[in-house]
């Protein structure tokens, strides 16, 4: 069975700034070059920018999928991605690399979504 997964990162305003953009359009390049699934769209407003994919292993996705958030996003990190995905090592690391950065603003949030 194959999961959709939405990814929705918070920015400041109600528009992200090009950087932020940049940035997310360099974690969906990541996780395409990772063949995490099939990449089913993106958008951005109303305070937010998000991504989809749909996949086969929904657990294995969120940690990916975090993984590059963190490497291309740093300090969005939020208490709802660390508990949906924290099974993993390398994610307990990364998320708490992210806490540290965002000590010095708040720290946009990172919400999952799934769908069949």
């Amino acid at each position: 069975m194959r999961t959709l997964i939405s990814v929705n990162i918070q920015v400041d305003g109600n528009w992200p700034t090009d950087k932020e953009l940049e940035n997310r359009n360099a974690v969906i390049a990541d996780l395409s070059d990772r063949n995490l699934g099939t990449f089913k769209g993106a958008g951005a407003g109303m305070g937010s920018m998000n991504f989809s994919y749909e996949v086969h292993d929904e657990k294995g996705a969120k940690v990916e999928i975090a993984k590059a958030v963190f490497k291309h996003l740093p300090g969005y990190a939020s208490s709802s991605q660390s508990t949906e995905v924290k099974a993993s090592k390398d994610m307990e690391v990364a998320n708490d690399t992210a806490k540290q950065q965002a000590q010095s603003k708040a720290a946009p949030k990172l919400d999952f979504g799934m769908g069949v």
